[in-house]
This record gives structure tokens, sequence and C-alpha cells, in this order.
């Protein structure tokens, strides 16, 4: 009588590494002091600011948050609940930055504390705002530590360069009510556009050089986010704003201009489902909502129970034929655990994808061994070279990989692993 199967408690599973992020954060840290493996040399030494907005980008802001704390020298969130969350949650040293526009703040004994120890730092981006919240310090006694954002380019966010003069000015003036802790800009083409970035740099520092005594020592001085900081040691300051390589990803997106070495950074994601049915349909057959795919040959087609409800891209139902976007579907045979790379056809579902089965099946028959409902299925790789890695996944769908790791950030399932694995 054959075994019964295990079935599957779960849809799918997101698995995040934290030993993963822990190195990657060590090694980072490393990075920007100057240093690397085999020389203690310092070239220009800067700290790290661990980005932890978009809940760390998806892998959670408060378990991310007690791995690198060791080795942070600031976290950054976006906004007040994210930073009530992470003095909520955890017990750390580690000033929190706030990096949206903060008009007031509700008055707890946690902020209460927060402000009393100087363990929260607020970003200024205008006049009315530094306005406002100079009447919330001097009436509550508050010395808020501050940066200053200045738009060097980005567009989004900041005052200006024309503004950021005066409300240095003003800060200084205000002496007692806030203290200057920090000032800093934000690229928008540190992949793409190398000499926009250039531009902005230039601005940042003729800025920085024009307003010097207003500026104090110690003021942190940050401008490079993850690829900015990989791609040039120019623009490391006196600190480096690093969120998506902790979660183990950037160089790829540079093209071969990463100046960190390569495979330094440990890919901390993988997610995993199974196949929750299976059928066979002739040659011309159509799959999935609008017709998208249809059949050349006879072809197994595999249920997948994840969707863009999920997190899984819907756009890469729109790719190119001869450019699907490809999972993993693992089964054993002789001993070892094998994997076939089967394409993503069809439209992508709410809450199911199609692969075709047809080549993992024909492996498997000349292996003797089945390939069907519940076998294993590999969504996201953390294995750079796969074309299931996070990064690839994300360039077939014409996205970034932030955006596809902060869509994980819901997901009913998240492991985390807390042990390597030897």
């Amino acid at each position: 009588m054959p075994a019964r199967p295990r079935i599957p408690e779960q849809r799918s599973t997101v698995h995040i590494n934290l030993p993963a992020i822990r190195h990657n954060a060590k090694v980072l840290r490393d990075f920007l002091r100057g240093t690397s493996a085999g020389t203690s040399r310092i070239i220009r030494p800067a700290g790290l600011c661990a980005v932890l907005k978009g809940d760390a980008y998806g892998l959670g802001a408060v378990e991310v948050a007690r791995v690198v704390g060791p080795y942070a020298q600031l976290f950054a969130v976006y906004d007040e609940a994210q930073m009530r969350e992470l003095l909520r949650e955890i017990k750390t040293s580690v000033p929190i930055l706030v990096l949206m526009p903060t008009y007031r703040l509700r008055n707890s004994e946690l902020v209460e504390e927060a402000m009393r120890t100087q363990s929260v730092h607020l970003t200024i981006h205008s006049p009315l705002q530094l306005g406002l919240l100079a009447d919330v310090a001097k009436r509550r006694g508050w010395n808020i530590r501050v940066h200053v954002e200045v738009d060097t380019g980005m567009s989004r966010a900041g005052c200006s360069l024309q503004e950021a003069p005066s409300l240095l000015r003003r800060i200084r003036d205000l002496n007692g009510q806030f203290t200057l802790s920090g000032i800093f800009t934000h690229f928008n083409t540190a992949a793409s556009d190398p000499a926009f970035t250039i531009k902005q740099h230039l601005k940042f520092q003729r800025l920085l050089r024009d307003t010097a005594p207003l500026i104090p020592p110690g003021c942190l001085v940050h401008e490079a986010n993850t690829l900015a900081a990989i791609a040039s040691r120019h623009y490391h300051q006196n600190l480096v704003r690093m969120g998506l390589g902790l979660a183990g990803f950037g160089p790829e997106a540079l093209s071969g201009r990463s100046i960190l070495p390569p495979g330094s950074l440990r890919p901390s994601v993988t997610w995993t489902s199974w196949v929750s049915h299976v059928q066979r349909i002739p040659r011309g057959a159509a799959v999935g909502y609008d017709s998208l795919w249809k059949s050349k040959r006879p072809t197994w087609v595999g249920s997948i129970p994840v969707g863009y409800g999920d997190g899984f891209p819907r756009a890469v139902s729109r790719l190119p034929l001869g450019k699907p976007a490809k999972v993993a579907v693992f089964f054993g045979g002789r001993g070892e655990l094998r994997r076939v790379y089967c394409p993503v056809i069809g439209a992508v579902n709410l809450d199911q994808i199609s692969v075709d089965l047809t080549d993992a099946v024909n492996v498997g028959i000349r292996s003797g061994v089945n390939v069907g409902v519940f076998s294993k299925v590999e969504l996201i790789s953390p294995d750079p070279s796969a074309p299931n890695h996070l990064p690839e996944l994300a360039r077939r769908a014409g996205t970034i990989a932030h955006e596809l790791l902060t869509n994980l950030r819901l997901h009913p399932c998240r492991k985390y692993v807390r042990t390597v694995k030897c």
C-alpha cells in the first residue's frame, strides 16, 4: 500500500534568514569602516544607518532591528507608528530617525521617555514644519534632535538648497529646543544614472562647505543608500543608509560596478509552496484568464496556490514569449533531491499561478519518481544564479527588488530561520 502523502499545512511560506541578515550587517559595517578581510586599513570610516521602513522591506522591523542593532549607529523608519513599534518592542541604545515630515507627536510615556533620552531623531523638511515643532518643543520642554533633509534632485521631500541655510540658522538660534544631529540628501539614480548622482553629490558638498559654521561637530552627514554606497566610497560621508543591502541584495543592480567583493552579501529570503493540482492539456489549449498562453505541445499544467494577493507579481503574466518567469519544482530520486525550473504560464491570479510541469514530469519519469501534487516548489531562491532569485523575478516583472520584498510583508506565514544550518 503506497505511503499516505504529507499534505502541507500552509499554501506557502516565506522563510527569512536572520543569520544571513546579521552577516550582511557585519559585512556592511566593516565595509563602511573602510576595512575588509585581510586588512585593517581605514579608508573613509562611516557608520551604518539600518533602514527599517516598510517593516524592514517586508522582513519584519522588530526582528531585523534585534539582529542588526549591534552593528548600527542609527535606525531609520518612515513614520511615527513605526517609531513607536520599535520603542515598544525592543530595548536598544540605537537612536531612531523618523524620515517622514512630523508636525506633532502624540504624547505618551513612551514618547516622553524617548524625547527625554533623545533616542528619537526627527527629520526637518520645511520652515512650516520647523515652526510647528518649535511650538511643541517649547510647550513640552523638549530638546529635539533633528536631521535636515535637503532636496538635490529627487524632488519628493526635503527643503530646497536655497532654504537650507536659513533652516540651519534657525535651528542654531533655537538652541535648547533643537539640536542639529544630522543633515542629508537622497540620490534618485544611483544605479541607473551615475552622472546625475555625481551632480547631486556636488550640490550637497557645496552646501556643506557654504554652511559649515552652522553644522556642529559630530553632526551626521549622509547621502548614500545601499546602491550608492557600494558603487563608490565618495558618497559615504560619515553615515550611510542601508536597507536593501541588509536583506542581501543590491550588487546585482549595478551591472558589475559594485566595489563590494562578489558574494559578500547573503540573500535572506526564500519563498516556498507546493503543487496543489495537476492536469494534462492538449496542444493548442489556452491557460488562464484572457488566454494569454496556449500550449504548443501536450502539456502537464501544475497549479501553485499563490498569486498576486500573496505578493507574486502579476506583471509576469504579460512577458514576451520565450522570457517566462520560472519557479523551481523539487523531487527526490536515487537518494538526492533534484530541481527543475518550470515556466510560469498564463495569467497570475489572486491566489494561484500555473506552471508548465512537462519537463519536470519527464525528468521524473526517467528517474522513476512521480512529479505532481504535493511536490515542493521554490518561488524565490536565495541562490543569486537561479532564474527565480528575487532580483531576477523583479527584473522580469518590470519592478525592483524593494517592491517584491515589501509585498511579502503581509504574507500570512512568515518563518524566521534563527540558526545557521551546518
